[in-house]
């Protein structure tokens, strides 16, 4: 990041980076791996764990002083 870039052209940034994503240069080797070698099984995977965070989105309310779930 440099002063001399503004918050849109980050954005693109971000978003030429998840449209075109370089396995070559991962943040996480076994995603990289498994992109390159099957892309198929790739999407699938991404696709479950995305599916799975919706799905948990409800689960993190914090328990309230006597242990009990917020809200109950």
């Amino acid at each position: 990041w440099s002063p001399t870039y503004d918050v849109s052209a980050i954005l693109t940034s971000i978003q030429s980076l998840l449209h075109d994503p370089n396995p070559n240069s991962p943040a996480n080797n076994e995603a990289a791996q498994l992109y390159r070698e099957n892309r198929r099984e790739y999407e699938k995977k991404v696709a479950a764990i995305v599916q799975e965070s919706w799905n948990d989105d409800g689960d993190d309310e914090e328990d309230d002083e006597d242990g009990s779930k917020a809200g109950s």
